[in-house]
């Protein structure tokens, strides 16, 4: 063959790409008859679940690089063409306790992807099927569009055209519409909370849509912006009210749910066996509550058999359905070789006689045993030898595969929130959260307290707590980190004051540098789940790395020092709120030497603004002049 022709194959990397990094990723080559054992156990077990609307737990095990991840992108596809909705939900270790509010915002941002290859967000086929639902019980005589809501009610366009083709009707009508058709649900199904028709109907308003996103995500947002929904002006998606969410969207959706929840072997790293009895516990609460869902736990065999040791008994006969995924048999070897090469011959409109071209067959099987049967290991090995023409296990490196995780990566408020909170956790040795909320998390990081909070409407609060952590000395500094497009507002005013008084680093990143901690995240959590071969402590300092490079402001943040007023500001303040504290402590929280206190301190004894007494015993105290 021409060597020209050769080379333009090998220009497109056909065996570059070894790993798939979530269940929507683009232009996966899928051999469709590799672990098909687990597949079809799997796809039987969805049958179950929608023809007897019950719920089931299904574990998928595997060793590190058996597929476990492309597997999961196969079950995605089939399952979202056959009407099932797909979730994927990755156990954040910053939400240690698997919260109902981050896995229902887990199972909103599922429902707003979707695979290139069907026509709507999964999404838009639930809101669809509400919608009919809605028109259905509401007395159409009164519209002039009434053929617009028959072709809606039409069972061969439903659900997955009912949305688009209401959003034909005016919004003044949509609107009016979509009032009457919330109160006529609530009517006919009263084992639902009202909120949960008057949230799913305003996902379908385009005014109102952005806003129950964000109200979804435990975002808090303006008054206005709920009564605009149609909810009580002080309503909050605390937890009660996500599990009930929750409830309601498993049991009132027609079409089954997929609860995959990925990569839980990281958990054993991070959690105590307590907290991974616990994980348990929660998972099988939601269970237990829900019709209509299969849960898929995607874990590393050996992990798995460890926990089995401590978990109770109950929970291990909950979890008896299992599959787990066998090495690859020479024969599979073979299929995934030809399908890569036939996919990208086909690119350069070039039809091969022999389908392991440009390979020998006995390469393949030489590939087969140095990828020690893992397809990853084999895609990886058949790239060394098409770039070198030897035939070896070839390792990974970062640098080649982190710009693939850049690429593959999206970012979202929510996401970065808890992606990055994840990932400082993970390479700051005493790193820990010192307070959690529905929207923000402050993590400790050497000394540091370190804010991430997109919440358009409640920033003032992560402040304010930042500033008590940093008054009582728990944290010397603050650093508050936000999304650029959502700067703090110049009339927030007592906002401001705080981050003045206490020197609050407030950083703002951009999208593109949001993807970029997204991927860090991701590469850091695959390094440890073993789904690429590279090692941790090398990935850590690349991370820490790169961080320093985008974030210096975190990790300079014990170089910045207060100016002498901003310090006299800081002295008044606490002395306002404690009225007395002694000197020790008052260096600590200013993280000053004894030389610029005694300057500060005589500034202020000279205006009569304290009043500094030394006790008997030795300890100085500092007290409020008033």
């Amino acid at each position: 063959m021409d060597k020209e022709v050769l080379e333009r194959f090998k220009a497109l990397g056909p065996f570059k790409n070894s790993i798939v990094k979530t269940p929507w990723d683009n232009g996966v080559i899928d051999a469709e008859g590799i672990h098909k054992e687990s597949f079809d156990r799997i796809i039987k077990a969805l049958d179950f679940v929608k023809s007897n609307r019950s719920s089931l737990i299904f574990v998928l095990q595997g060793e590190p690089g058996s597929g476990k991840s492309h597997l999961l992108w196969r079950i995605a596809r089939n399952a979202e063409k056959k009407r099932f909705l797909f979730v994927n939900i990755i156990p954040f270790i910053s939400v240690k306790k698997f919260a109902f509010s981050s896995i229902l915002e887990s199972t909103i941002e599922s429902l707003e992807k979707k695979h290139p290859d069907l026509r709507s967000k999964p999404i838009d086929h639930l809101v669809g099927w509400i919608i009919k639902k809605g028109i259905e019980l509401t007395d159409r005589r009164g519209f002039r569009e009434r053929f617009v809501m028959d072709a809606i009610l039409d069972e061969n366009k439903l659900p997955y055209v009912a949305k688009s083709t209401f959003e034909t009707l005016p919004l003044k009508t949509q609107n009016i519409l979509l009032e009457k058709m919330g109160k006529e649900l609530m009517k006919k199904y009263p084992e639902f909370p009202k909120y949960f028709f008057t949230i799913m109907l305003g996902l379908e308003n385009k005014e109102e849509k952005n806003a129950t996103l964000d109200l979804l995500r435990s975002e808090k947002i303006a008054k206005k912006d709920l009564l605009m929904i149609g909810l009580p002006d002080n309503f909050i998606m605390n937890e009660s009210v996500a599990f009930k969410m929750l409830y309601s969207l498993f049991n009132f959706s027609p079409f089954p749910f997929i609860l995959s929840i990925d990569q839980i072997e990281t958990l054993d790293r991070h959690f105590s066996s307590n907290e991974i009895i616990k994980f348990f516990e929660n998972i099988l609460q939601i269970f237990s509550h829900s019709n209509n869902v299969f849960f898929l736990l995607s874990v590393q065999t050996q992990t798995f058999k460890k926990w089995e040791r401590f978990l109770p008994r109950d929970i291990v006969s909950r979890l008896s359905e299992r599959s787990t995924m066998l090495p690859l048999n020479i024969e599979d070897a073979k299929a995934i070789i030809k399908k890569r090469n036939e996919y990208f011959w086909k690119k350069l409109s070039i039809k091969q006689k022999d389908p392991f071209f440009p390979f020998k067959e006995t390469d393949i099987e030489e590939l087969y045993f140095k990828g020690n049967k893992n397809p990853r290991n084999l895609i990886k090995a058949a790239d060394y030898l098409l770039e070198t023409g030897r035939v070896s296990a070839k390792k990974d490196t970062i640098e080649e595969e982190f710009p693939r995780y850049v690429e593959t990566s999206s970012y979202s408020h929510s996401l970065l929130r808890k992606e990055l909170s994840d990932t400082m956790l993970k390479i700051f040795e005493n790193g820990k959260i010192l307070k959690e909320t529905q929207t923000y998390a402050i993590l400790y990081l050497n000394g540091t307290g370190f804010v991430i909070n997109n919440s358009r409407y409640s920033y003032y609060s992560s402040i304010k707590n930042l500033s008590k952590l940093i008054r009582r000395g728990k944290i010397k500094y603050g650093v508050f980190l936000r999304n650029e497009r959502l700067r703090i507002r110049p009339t927030a005013v007592k906002t401001s004051e705080l981050i003045r008084s206490f020197n609050i680093r407030v950083v703002y990143y951009n999208d593109e540098e949001g993807k970029l901690f997204i991927a860090l995240s991701r590469l850091l959590r695959d390094t440890e789940s073993k789904d690429v071969d590279l090692e941790l402590a090398a990935v850590k300092k690349f991370i820490w790395d790169k961080l320093r490079e985008n974030l210096p402001e975190l990790f300079n943040a014990r170089r910045a020092k207060s100016s002498k007023g901003e310090t006299i500001n800081r002295v008044e303040k606490i002395l306002n709120s404690k009225k007395a504290i002694t000197r020790t402590k008052l260096m600590q929280i200013l993280n000053v030497d004894s030389k610029t206190l005694d300057s500060i301190l005589l500034d202020l004894v000279s205006k009569d603004k304290i009043r500094v007494v030394r006790h008997s015993f030795g300890e100085e105290w500092i007290f409020s002049g008033i």
